[in-house]
């Protein structure tokens, strides 16, 4: 599954992915996310109108944690 570049994911409605163009963003699969969810881990998720979104930015600052470059 090949990433989507940070500029046409901040082409989302408000900079918003949903959980499968998130997943493709963070090169892993959205029923990945989901679990992360479910068990509290990875990038903060919301949700409205009960579909699950992530905000670019959230995305950008947990990739930048995991890599240990959160200065």
């Amino acid at each position: 599954m090949p990433r989507i570049s940070y500029e046409s994911a901040a082409a989302g409605a408000e900079g918003r992915l949903s959980r499968r163009d998130a997943a493709r963003f963070l090169g892993t699969q959205s029923k990945t996310l989901a679990e992360w969810k479910r068990t509290g881990k990875g990038p903060p998720s919301h949700k409205i109108g009960g579909m699950c979104f992530y905000y670019t930015d959230d995305l950008r600052a947990y990739v930048r944690k995991a890599a240990g470059r959160d200065n």
